[in-house]
This record gives C-alpha cells, structure tokens and sequence, in this order.
C-alpha cells in the first residue's frame, strides 16, 4: 500500500510525526464532518441520478408438453432491449415466477438473445425445461450485458 511505501522510505523518528499528524488530521475532518451532518442536509430525492444496479434472475418453468405458449408477449426497447411486454392470464410465468412486464430479457434456456423475435424462436423451441434469464430493472444508458463463459475445471 502507499503507506507502506512511505513507511519504508521514511526514518523511524518522521514516522512517529507522521502518523500523530495523520490522526489529527482525521479527527479534525471528523469534527467538520459531524458539524455538516447536523445543518439541514437536502432529502436524497435531490441528490443527481445514481442508476440503479440490476439484479439479474433465472427464472425456470416447465412445458407441460412441447408446444404449449409461454404466455409471454415480448418487445424492443429503444436502446435495443428485449423487454417482456405483457404476460397471457394463462402465462407458465405468470403462476410461478414474478416475472412482469418491463423487465429485460437477456437469455432465454442459457442462448443470448438481443431481438423478440429471436426469444420468441427459442421460448417456442424448447421442449420442456425453458430458462429465462431476467435483468429486474430497465438498463440505464451506457449498461451493458456480456455473458462470460467459465471452463468448469
């Protein structure tokens, strides 16, 4: 670490001065600090636009037979996002997962998907077992999805 540099570099005598300095130092900024918080600070709503980092899901269901439909109704966003643009009251994910309109779809059974019609091929050519992988919330500008692939062993 930087401190550690310094340490090295300096004699043992600078280095006691050092860190007596370096403690008044925080405790004066504590002060400042303690001070600050009292005045009456902006409620955060006014603070600028901190995005909010997505949490990004799996969510699985079961075809009870290979061409049963999904249920689901996807779109594109204006930044290129597959979005799922409503669900059929009979949906697979309507009755088991909280899947809901809004959220980006960014694969569908572990296959990257960037356009609806793409998803819709995939979700329709599963047989069975269909995996979407789900980001919760909209994509800010400048966020991207990259899947990374690890080599098992």
């Amino acid at each position: 670490s930087m401190e550690d540099l310094i340490k090295s570099h300096s004699s043992a005598k600078d280095d006691n001065q050092d860190r007596s300095s370096a403690i008044q130092l925080s405790t004066s900024h504590r002060r400042q600090h303690r001070h600050r918080d009292a005045s009456l600070s902006p409620p955060h709503d006014h603070l600028p636009n901190i995005p909010t980092l997505p949490a990004i899901k799996t969510y699985k269901v079961t075809k009870n037979r290979p061409d049963e439909p999904a249920g689901l109704f996807l779109t594109k966003a204006k930044n290129g996002a597959v979005l799922v643009h409503s669900l059929s009251p009979e949906s697979l994910f309507r009755k088991s997962t909280p899947l809901h309109p809004g959220q980006e779809v960014l694969s569908v059974n572990e296959k990257r998907v960037n356009d609806p019609k793409m998803a819709a091929t995939l979700i329709t050519q599963a047989k069975r077992n269909l995996s979407l992988r789900i980001s919760t919330v909209e994509r800010s500008r400048g966020f991207m999805y990259c899947q990374v692939k690890r080599r098992s062993g």
